[in-house]
């Protein structure tokens, strides 16, 4: 299943913007700043650069500023896929309750 999301995500994704100075140094503080979350995330996701290409927009609006202005979105990200597992590992449950209820004599 992560791959297929994987797939989707790359192939969805919109291409990153040109390759610039700016944007190679953002890439690399996004790296090392979703590395210090702890989460798996491929290396190659364009999701990353999206997060680079935000980082760079952010910087040139409002000045000097690094990924962690991005942590309350991270933890707020964190807290909803939690739940969302959360809640996908309570329907299995429920639902292999009810497949062993409708097979017992």
């Amino acid at each position: 299943m992560p791959e297929v999301l994987a797939l989707a995500n790359h192939a969805l994704s919109p291409p990153p913007l040109r390759a610039t100075t700016e944007h190679d140094d953002a890439r690399r503080l996004v790296a090392t700043f979703v590395d210090g979350l702890d989460w798996n995330v491929d290396p190659t996701s364009p999701a990353l650069d999206a997060l680079a290409n935000a980082l760079v927009a952010l910087q040139t609006a409002v000045g000097p500023c690094g990924p962690e202005v991005f942590m309350p979105y991270a933890q707020a990200a964190e807290q909803l896929a939690r739940f969302e597992l959360d809640s996908v590992d309570a329907r299995q449950t429920q639902n292999l309750q009810s497949l062993r209820s409708s097979s017992e004599p």
